[in-house]
């Protein structure tokens, strides 16, 4: 169920981004970064990837990166390869807007 919640959230921030797109809709987002689960913690990791990817959307995202930029950063070494492909993509992402230094993923 947290996965499915988290999928969708990540639909309505892109969609209704004015409603949505806030800290106290993304602290799920982040919070489940963490997760015990895979499937969530890939779901969450997936639902930022169309938000960073907008050049509308991604300057809202700043306060959250900063407080999360360490995890979404280490989440290249999660034991599940499918959230290591896509938080390797989300990083890339990152990198395109400055919003993490070549260092940070070293």
């Amino acid at each position: 169920i947290r996965s499915i919640c988290i999928a969708e959230l990540g639909v309505w921030m892109k969609d209704y981004h004015t409603q949505f797109l806030a800290d106290n809709y993304l602290k799920y987002i982040g919070w489940t970064l963490s997760d015990k689960v895979g499937d969530v913690r890939l779901n969450s990791v997936q639902s930022l990837i169309p938000l960073y990817s907008s050049s509308e959307l991604a300057p809202h995202l700043e306060l959250f990166t900063q407080k999360f930029k360490e995890r979404l950063v280490s989440m290249r070494l999660d034991n599940e390869d499918s959230v290591v492909v896509v938080a390797i993509s989300l990083c890339c992402n990152l990198l395109e807007r400055d919003m993490l230094e070549p260092e940070e993923c070293v």
